[in-house]
């Protein structure tokens, strides 16, 4: 069995004199990053390795869930993953060594969006529906495979386990819309 865990970057601030691909996290991403960290602990799910794009958000997602993470877990950015289509996603998980058990992805929407949904095909219809038309920032999506080799690895085989955004985690008093970057 295998986990797969996708995780949109948090929260940026709306531009960067870099350009986009040096677009940094806004101070409620931090936070937002620190919720979905500890939601991911309080549910036993710490990823053995972590891709990531190497964009300057998804570092610093990645920074800031670090502190979680179990000791050796290796993290790899690849810029293959900077805005990334579906397909493209998978091709860098269907390169991951076998002894992974649970791997994280930190992406981009479109793609991480798209491919949560085409993975989600055993989901229930709510949650199903609700990945359909929703992941905003900091969104998380696990599924469990019964795969034992991730190169194997195919879209509508996977069950999806928990669905959860930074938003749903927060206190209500909060407000904060989580559908931008």
């Amino acid at each position: 069995m295998r986990n797969l865990i996708l995780m949109r970057h948090a929260k940026t601030e709306a531009r960067n004199p870099g350009g986009d691909h040096a677009r940094q996290l806004a101070p409620r991403g931090w936070s937002d990053c620190a919720l979905i960290g500890q939601y991911l602990q309080s549910k036993a799910l710490a990823p053995d390795r972590v891709l990531s794009s190497d964009a300057t958000r998804t570092r610093e997602t990645v920074e800031a869930i670090r502190p979680l993470l179990p000791p050796g877990c290796q993290t790899d950015f690849s810029n293959d993953l900077y805005l990334a289509e579906p397909e493209e996603i998978l091709q860098e998980i269907r390169t991951v060594p076998s002894d992974t058990r649970t791997l994280l992805v930190v992406g981009h929407n479109p793609g991480m969006h798209m491919l949560a949904f085409s993975l989600g095909s055993r989901a229930k219809r709510s949650q199903r529906s609700y990945i359909a038309g929703h992941f905003p920032t900091a969104a998380t999506a696990v599924f469990s495979f019964a795969t034992n080799d991730w190169a194997a690895f195919a879209p509508g085989e996977g069950r999806l386990e928990h669905f959860v955004t930074a938003k749903s985690l927060r206190p209500a008093a909060t407000g904060d819309d989580d559908d931008g970057d």
